[in-house]
């Protein structure tokens, strides 16, 4: 599997990248993932693109994070044309990477969410306060749950790598990633991950 780069200048657009003030920045999609990991969210149509997520009975609906008041409805991404993963429309939104793992399935589910917006906070401005063993919930479009149970929360440099992000096996778990550091006029110099295990 190509290992995802991480672009220095962006917001959470596909695997990650497009420029816009206080937005989150992200992480580049491995291309095995990009064309060939749908199937975990349903199978798609063949006139579908493969950088746009596939339809689904049962999708994550909702993301609930009781420690910092998080209770956002969840957006199914997929890949931008710059092979980075799309970023919810809504700065309230939290975005699910769905050409990839689903919540509690094996390997990582990857979600993102702007960390500021020009109109002040957004869905994420408080991922980096979070502290092992603070909750998660994602909720499916079923009325089912999942939880998760907060392991680390970590801030990497722009061109660091998270060494599990997007992986497609392993035990279940969760990223929730947004921007943070320093803002230079044009993209922020670290990306805060969160990663969380499956406890139920």
């Amino acid at each position: 599997m190509p290992i995802p780069r991480i672009t220095s200048r962006g917001l959470f657009a596909g695997g990650v990248v497009v420029v816009l003030a206080g937005a989150s920045v992200a992480f580049v999609v491995p291309g095995v993932l990009r064309h060939s990991a749908g199937a975990p969210v349903g199978a798609r149509a063949a006139s579908a693109p493969a950088s746009e997520p596939a339809a689904s009975a049962m999708v994550p609906s909702r993301l609930k994070i009781p420690a910092i008041g998080v209770d956002s409805r969840v957006e199914s991404v997929g890949v931008t044309p710059a092979g980075t993963m799309g970023v919810p429309n809504d700065i309230h939104d939290v975005g699910w990477y769905a050409l990839g793992v689903r919540p509690g399935q094996a390997g990582d589910a990857v979600f993102d969410g702007h960390l500021t917006w020009t109109s002040g906070p957004a869905v994420f401005a408080k991922l980096n306060q979070l502290k092992a063993g603070d909750l998660i919930e994602v909720v499916y479009s079923d009325g089912s749950s999942r939880q998760f149970k907060v392991v680390k929360t970590t801030s990497y440099a722009w061109n660091d790598r998270p060494s599990q992000l997007f992986a497609t096996g392993g035990a279940p778990r969760l990223s929730l990633v947004t921007c943070s550091g320093s803002w230079d006029g044009k993209a922020y110099s670290q990306r805060v991950v969160v990663d969380a295990a499956l406890v139920a």
